[in-house]
């Protein structure tokens, strides 16, 4: 797997878990489905990016947990 390549990711997967494309696809639409029911969105504009003060809390957190 080349370090660009897009799939690599799902070939990865794929080759790990010994799974189809035929099954592949039945899970991402059941778990597709599974989070519309719960009011999940999985599309790039439903991520929501932390604000400022969050950013800071996450960077605290970071540099806490590396001073042991």
């Amino acid at each position: 797997m080349a370090p660009g390549d897009k799939n690599a990711g799902r070939d990865e997967a794929a080759y790990r878990l010994n799974l189809g494309e035929s099954q592949a696809e039945a899970l991402r639409k059941q778990g597709v489905r599974s989070g519309e029911k719960r009011g999940k969105s999985y599309e790039p504009s439903s991520l929501r990016l932390p604000n400022p003060h969050e950013e800071d809390q996450l960077e605290k957190a970071a540099t806490a947990d590396s001073r042991g």
